[in-house]
């Protein structure tokens, strides 16, 4: 990975030395070559990131950046004021969050367990906690819950659909909502525990669907329409859940260190998804490069 400052070129060299240090103010990127076929521009949590093909010129790259400045310093606007939308987002007793598709209040309980009562349907955890402890409280019920109901829901879609992983992990993943490795392991943030019921349904069954085809191609989508017909009325959904936590901070913001539920075994294809199917947190634009090589696969939260 490669850091750049983003410079624009003028035939005045006055205003090009203006607009230069203008733009120096404004963002850098950085530059990631892998095997794709495309130049693609991510702006992410205030980040510029560039993608481009391992053999792609840097003039090309360059000049392509460079293009595109007023679209990257607009996005970079809109990412700053989500950062500070996020930084308000709070939890405390009493408030309600999303478990499959519906909300449930966050209520307290004596003693120093956490969990979900899925008869009195609710979150509980420990009393007097601290706003950020009870986020931190929170996260791991959702750990939980996602890897108890996620890996059921596979072991079902996978005898319907005649294929079966290795793994079913779960992890922390913010970019993408799940991920299936060459090894035909299962990956998947917990977060998507918070979608409806059949939208995770969606996910899943895209998932095992890259088992057979490791790509987004036409057979890929055959593949999960075969099994849900209406598999792209869920894909809005998803992606109007995408919208809500664009603005909600469930990252690490408390005090210590902690055990994570993590996977060591994250191995998914590094293949970014076509510029339609980015979420609107990520804006992307796409630059199509003269050399081509084979994508794999991956399922970002935007790739709907």
């Amino acid at each position: 990975m490669e850091i750049f400052d983003v410079l624009k070129s003028s035939a005045n060299p006055e205003k090009a030395v203006s607009m230069s240090a203008y733009m120096r103010e404004q963002f850098n990127y950085t530059l990631t070559r892998s095997k794709r076929k495309t130049i693609a521009i991510y702006v992410r949590d205030g980040v510029v990131d560039v993608r481009a093909p391992l053999k792609a010129p840097k003039a090309e790259i360059d000049k392509f950046v460079n293009s595109k400045s007023d679209w990257i310093t607009k996005n970079l606007t809109r990412s700053k004021e989500r950062t500070e939308q996020k930084k308000a987002f709070t939890l405390k007793y009493g408030d309600t969050i999303l478990y499959l598709g519906d909300e449930y209040p966050i209520v307290s309980k004596i003693g120093g367990r956490v969990g979900f009562d899925d008869n009195l349907k609710h979150f509980y955890i420990p009393p007097n906690l601290k706003s950020a402890q009870i986020k931190y409280a929170c996260v791991q019920i959702y750990r939980m819950l996602a890897k108890r109901d996620l890996t059921a829901k596979v072991l079902d879609f996978a005898k319907k659909m005649n294929v079966m992983p290795i793994a079913v992990k779960v992890n922390s993943a913010t970019t993408r909502w799940g991920s299936c490795s060459s090894r035909k392991s299962l990956n998947f943030s917990w977060r998507l525990i918070m979608a409806d019921d059949d939208v995770v349904d969606y996910v899943v069954v895209h998932e095992l669907s890259h088992i057979t085809e490791m790509n987004h191609s036409k057979r890929f989508w055959a593949i999960v329409e075969n099994v849900l017909p209406d598999y792209r009325e869920r894909q809005l959904r998803l992606k109007e859940l995408q919208k809500k936590l664009n603005n909600e901070n469930w990252d690490k913001d408390w005090d210590g260190e902690f055990d994570t539920y993590d996977s060591d075994d994250y191995d998914e294809c590094e293949n970014e998804p076509p510029p339609v199917h980015e979420a609107d947190d990520v804006p992307v634009i796409v630059h199509e490069c003269e050399n081509k090589s084979e994508q794999l696969s991956l399922f970002d939260m935007g790739d709907l």
